[in-house]
């Protein structure tokens, strides 16, 4: 796994659900979590704050980094970046919202070539 240089940013703490995987170790019972159906299954997800970030993200980051669902420490953003191409970008905008566009804008950022550099 590449170690992501997040710096501080928070853009994807704050986007969507995160659905816990016990098949890659992690335990509901040690979340604060809520069920809800994905895909027609029933899932854990990580409790939301009322602005929708994570119930686990306060102001100074991920309270939880260390312990994080695996979703988390898998994430990169600049996957996502590299995985739609600029209209496809755009019309995720559309749909999702300020918080997708920021996640697009941190991927792009830490693929830029001084980003790869340091």
């Amino acid at each position: 796994m590449t170690t992501v240089p997040c710096n501080g940013c928070t853009a994807c703490c704050r986007d969507g659900f995160i659905r816990l995987r016990p098949e890659l170790g992690d335990d509901p019972a040690s979340y604060l979590t809520r069920e809800t159906t994905f895909g027609g299954e029933r899932v854990h997800v990580l409790q939301r704050n009322d602005d929708g970030s994570c119930i686990y993200l306060n102001s100074k980051g991920c309270q939880i980094h260390g312990n994080a669902p695996s979703v988390c420490r898998s994430f990169d953003c600049r996957d996502l970046f590299s995985k739609f191409n600029r209209d496809e970008r755009r019309q995720q905008i559309k749909q999702r919202g300020a918080s997708v566009r920021a996640i697009f804008d941190a991927g792009r950022v830490r693929m830029s070539p001084s980003a790869i550099q340091s």
